[in-house]
């Protein structure tokens, strides 16, 4: 199998599933830091399933966690919507305030989270940049 990431390629055994996580951060670590994610779907589980079940295991490691929304947006190339969902937690007695692209990729298993995550409240700089991410990304 050829595994291709920034730094290069590589010839790797089939079979293998990758559960790379990629972290973005600024070089101060105060704005929005981007992180992307992969997963699979349990047997006979809808994206709808795994979203909820997603959340309701981040809501059982941070406190007042609390869903303000979830809409279904087109993602990049993606020939089926995504789900755009937007949060806020404590941790550590540190404010988050985070939004979520699940999409289902193309072999509808696998799962590809996009997250955006800051400390204070998005800008609307901030937000502008997560719709260009949303509109401009592709998916292989």
């Amino acid at each position: 199998m050829k595994y291709i990431v920034n730094e290069g390629n590589f010839d790797i055994p089939d079979g293998l599933t990758d559960k790379t996580v990629n972290m973005l951060m600024t070089p101060d670590g105060q704005h929005v830091s981007y992180t992307m994610t992969r997963d699979k779907l349990q047997e006979g589980e809808s994206l709808q399933d795994f979203i909820n079940r997603q959340l309701k295991e981040l809501s059982r490691q941070v406190s007042k966690f609390n869903e303000l929304e979830r809409l279904e947006t087109p993602f990049a190339n993606s020939p089926q919507p995504g789900w755009d969902i937007k949060s806020f937690f404590k941790q550590n007695g540190r404010e988050f305030h985070q939004r979520q692209m699940v999409v289902l990729l193309r072999d509808e298993r696998h799962v590809f989270i996009v997250t955006g995550t800051a400390f204070n409240a998005w800008s609307d700089s901030d937000l502008a940049a997560w719709q260009t991410m949303l509109k401009h990304s592709q998916l292989y």
